[in-house]
């Protein structure tokens, strides 16, 4: 009984391992998924559920926060980057309403890992927290009212300066 216990979790683990490296070759564009439809919720939640540690698994939910973007500063972006897991790299950050680029209300905490980066356009897997990490809010917060006069005073020497009209 224990044998088949065992083999059962060695197939197990063979089967995440080969929907790891299938998920690691399309994030990098190698492959291309079987089906043009886009992923569905199970399967969202299949792939993060590999992606993401059992202890990130078991502190946050399937929810992503589905698209994320922003025009001209106006939109909804990640900031923040705490607690980073010791096992699979992935850190909590805090997603925004943002204004002209500047925090204003924050929507919710999650599990967030990278997957592809690039100048205009990142890629990620994300896992929605029970709670809003709150001293992440503060912090973010703080900084952003710390930058704001100084914005001010760069937009008020530009324009003295004429270089702004």
């Amino acid at each position: 009984m224990e044998a088949v216990r065992a083999t059962g979790r060695s197939c197990q683990n063979a089967a995440n391992a080969q929907k790891l490296a299938l998920l690691r070759a399309y994030t990098r564009g190698y492959v291309e998924m079987p089906s043009a439809q886009p992923a569905t919720g199970v399967e969202r939640s299949v792939a993060s559920r590999v992606i993401f540690c059992e202890r990130c698994v078991a502190e946050s939910t399937d929810e992503t926060p589905g698209d994320i973007s922003t025009m001209n500063g106006i939109g909804r972006k990640f900031y923040g980057s705490a607690e980073p897991c010791p096992e699979c790299a992935s850190v909590v950050r805090t997603l925004w309403w943002t204004f002209i680029d500047f925090p204003i209300i924050p929507l919710g905490s999650y599990r967030y890992k990278t997957s592809e980066e690039a100048v205009t356009r990142s890629r990620f897997w994300c896992r929605k927290l029970p709670a809003v990490n709150s001293s992440q809010v503060f912090k973010t917060w703080g900084l952003a009212l710390l930058a704001l006069p100084a914005v001010i005073v760069i937009i008020v020497i530009l324009k003295y300066l004429n270089i702004l009209r």
